[in-house]
C-alpha cells in the first residue's frame, strides 16, 4: 500500500516499478486534498498518511496471516518481486520491520532512548515498513494523530516503548536488506553491472536492497539511479525505459506536436559539450521545438554559445536566462 493524492512523475515511476516487480498494490488518498504538511522533505508532517492507513486497515485487523507492506510513493521504487521481499522479511523473525536511517528525526532529543546496535543504522524511518496486518492495525490505531503531525514521530514513539516493541516484535532493517533509505547514505549506494540489468548495492553492508527510498535531500540521487533501475537500462539496448509510452507519428498524425525542452544548468557540469551534442542530434523536427535554457554558471556560457551558433536558427524559438540576469532556478 501507499499514499498518493496526485499523479506526479514520481508516482508514475513508483507504479512502473511496482508493475515490473509484479506487486499489485493499493493507492490510498488519490484525488483527496493533502493535509499532511507542505514541505515534507524539510519539516515534520505526514500524519495524514497514518490516518488514511488506519481507515484502510480496519478490514484487515483480524487477519493473522496477511502481510502488508506500506511505502511512500513519490520517492520510492521497488527492486524485487514479492517472493524475494517475503523471504527477507521471514528471515528477520519479526512481526513488523521498519526501514532505518542514520538520523534521529524529527525529534533529536529521543536519540538516547533508542536501543544500541552493534552495526547498521540505528534510527527508524517511516517511509517503508512491512508486517502482519493485525500488528500494523494495532500500531496505526494505538492513539490519535492529527493530519499535520509527524508520522515518523508517531511510529518512533511506539518503537521506543519497549513493552509495545516486544509485544509486536518490531524491528528495524539496520543494514538495508529490504529498505534502503538514502538520506545520509548516498555514498554507500552503488550500481553494479554484473548482470543484464544493473542492480543497486549497499557497499557498507554488502546488501542488495529491495525497496529504494530517496528520502529528504537524496531525491536527486534517486532520480539518477532510476535512469538505470529497475530494468531501465541494459548493456545491449542501453536506455530501455526510453522506449516506453512513446508516440508513433504515423498517418493518423496531421501535425507533429510542438514541444518545449527546458535545460537547467545550476552548477559546473561535466560532459556538457556531449550533452548539447545529444540535444542537437535528437530525431525530432527542430522547427517544432522551443528551447529554454536557464544557466547560472558563467563557465558554461561559451558551451551554450557554441551550441546555439550551430543550431539556434533551426529551432522554433530559443529563450536563455544568463547568470547576469540573476534569476533563480
Amino acid at each position: 500500500m501507499t499514499v498518493a493524492t496526485s499523479e506526479t512523475d514520481g508516482f508514475k515511476r513508483y507504479l512502473r516499478s511496482a508493475k515490473l516487480s509484479n506487486l499489485n498494490g493499493k493507492v490510498l488518498g488519490m484525488g483527496e486534498v493533502w493535509k499532511g504538511g507542505d514541505d515534507m522533505a524539510n519539516n515534520p508532517g505526514g500524519g495524514h498518511k497514518v490516518n488514511l492507513l488506519k481507515d484502510e486497515m480496519k478490514m484487515y485487523k483480524d487477519r493473522d496471516n496477511l502481510i502488508i507492506m506500506f511505502t511512500d510513493s513519490y520517492d520510492v521504487v521497488f527492486l524485487a518481486e514479492p517472493e524475494t521481499i517475503l523471504s527477507e522479511f521471514y528471515a528477520m523473525k519479526a512481526n513488523v520491520v521498519f526501514g532505518a536511517e542514520p538520523f534521529c528525526w524529527p525529534d533529536t532529543s529521543l536519540e538516547d532512548s533508542y536501543p544500541k546496535v552493534e552495526s547498521g543504522k540505528r534510527f527508524l524511518n517511516s517511509g517503508g515498513f512491512i508486517g502482519y496486518a493485525k500488528d500494523i492495525y494495532e500500531i496505526v490505531t494505538h492513539h490519535e494523530i492529527q493530519n499535520h503531525e509527524d508520522d515518523q514521530l508517531y511510529y518512533t514513539k511506539l518503537y521506543l516503548d519497549q513493552t509495545f516493541r516486544v509485544k509486536h516484535r518490531m524491528r528495524l532493517d539496520h543494514k538495508s536488506v529490504i529498505f534502503q533509505n538514502m538520506n545520509g547514505a548516498t555514498s554507500e549506494v552503488e550500481l553494479v553491472f554484473d548482470d543484464v540489468y544493473p542492480k543497486v548495492l549497499n557497499t557498507m553492508y554488502d546488501t542488495k536492497p529491495l525497496v529504494l527510498h530517496g528520502n529528504g535531500p537524496s531525491k536527486r540521487v534517486l532520480n539518477t539511479l532510476t535512469n538505470y533501475v529497475p530494468k531501465a537500462w541494459n548493456m545491449d539496448d542501453q536506455c530501455t525505459s526510453c522506449w516506453e509510452d512513446t508516440l508513433s507519428f504515423d498517418e493518423d498524425f496531421t501535425e507533429i506536436p510542438h514541444i518545449v525542452i527546458a535545460i537547467f544548468i545550476e552548477k559546473p557540469t561535466p560532459f556538457i559539450e556531449e550533452f548539447f551534442a545529444k540535444i542537437g542530434q535528437l530525431d525530432y523536427e527542430k522547427d517544432k521545438i522551443t528551447l529554454f535554457i536557464h544557466n547560472v554558471d558563467e563557465f558554461h556560457e561559451d558551451d551554450i554559445e557554441t551550441f546555439l551558433e550551430k543550431f539556434k536558427s533551426k529551432y522554433r524559438a530559443v529563450e536563455i536566462i544568463h547568470p547576469k540576469d540573476g534569476v533563480k532556478e
